[in-house]
């Protein structure tokens, strides 16, 4: 006969080390904002590494987190990497899609897309002059 007590206490076991993780993910998340909140001040590369760094923890501790991945789409949208920063916007949307940071983190994309592209223009249109 299969021992169901065990199986009760098995389950209890991992459902503590399930919360135990999830404070864990809570915790680097929020060393995460820290940095990222650190990084709106004083920009520089390391500070927003580390703040990768904290994030990907995070998620290997609780993977479904949209708030994680927006923060990453974040981080990857400010190193001018728009095709991971839209990757990690699709994995917040599927995680929970009515958050309004997703469509403002599109919205930042396609600003600096266009802006781009403004700017190219001009570059052309100043080399037709010189040339």
């Amino acid at each position: 006969m299969l021992d169901f007590d065990s199986l009760k206490q098995i389950g209890k076991q991992m459902s503590e080390r399930t919360d135990q993780n999830h404070s864990f993910a809570e915790k680097a998340f929020v060393e995460a904002l820290d940095l990222l909140i650190h990084f709106n001040h004083y920009p520089d590369k390391s500070t927003l590494r580390q703040a990768a760094e904290k994030l990907l923890e995070s998620l290997t501790l609780k993977p479904v987190q949209a708030e994680v991945y927006i923060c990453l789409a974040y981080v990857f949208y400010t190193l001018n990497n728009k095709n991971k920063a839209s990757e990690y916007l699709k994995m917040a949307s599927t995680c929970d899609s009515q958050l309004p940071q997703i469509q403002q983190i599109k919205q930042l994309i396609r600003d600096n897309e266009q802006k781009n592209k403004a700017l190219k223009s001009e570059e052309k249109t100043s080399q037709v002059k010189f040339v």
